[in-house]
């Protein structure tokens, strides 16, 4: 039962987190750095704060997994070290599991009349990926995944509603496409 001695995190963003400093890498710096971008392009766009938090959690975990394999072992570390870092991060990272009715490609092929249409996998809502429940082992979709805290992101509103503002008069939607002042404004779960 040692794998129920540490206290389960509250989040998948943690389990980055702790992955991406056990390998060296500050995971904040870069979502900071990143998300902002992202957050600003998605709210000017119309989109949810929701499928970008998502998204961000899926394209978290692919990069551990490839900076994972590209590491290799630690020097430094003994190999019962190396051992117990490599299954600690694996353990995470287990918690992202491919979706098997689309093969983790969003799409399944249903043949209709002699034809073969390609629709959004129910099972997944079309993500490819499905999240493990650690407490029961049950796959959750996306709709019913932790949610993860948007105070972990450390984004200043005044700076997010400027580059927002910004990416919308150069893209052309300011007043042509009738954007309201409220259309900018930040969601009331990232305040």
């Amino acid at each position: 039962m040692s794998g129920f001695s540490q206290p389960i995190p509250s989040s998948i963003s943690d389990d980055v987190r702790e992955a991406g400093a056990s390998i060296g890498i500050d995971v904040d710096k870069l979502r900071k750095k990143y998300l902002t971008t992202k957050l600003t392009a998605n709210l000017a766009a119309g989109g949810s704060e929701d499928q970008l938090k998502v998204k961000q959690q899926l394209e978290d975990a692919a990069r551990m997994r490839t900076l994972e394999a590209n590491a290799g072992a630690d020097s430094a570390l003994t190999s019962g070290q190396a051992d117990e870092k490599k299954e600690e991060i694996k353990r995470r990272l287990d918690k992202l599991v491919v979706c098997s009715r689309c093969n983790g490609q969003g799409l399944v092929k249903e043949s209709y009349n002699f034809q073969v249409k390609d629709k959004n996998c129910d099972e997944c809502e079309a993500e490819g990926i499905l999240y493990k429940d650690p407490e029961t082992g049950r796959l959750l979709k996306h709709s019913e995944a932790p949610a993860v805290d948007p105070s972990a992101y450390n984004i200043d509103k005044d700076e997010l509603e400027k580059k927002a503002r910004e990416l919308a008069e150069t893209t052309g939607l300011s007043s042509s496409a009738g954007l309201k002042e409220t259309d900018l404004d930040i969601p009331p779960a990232l305040m």
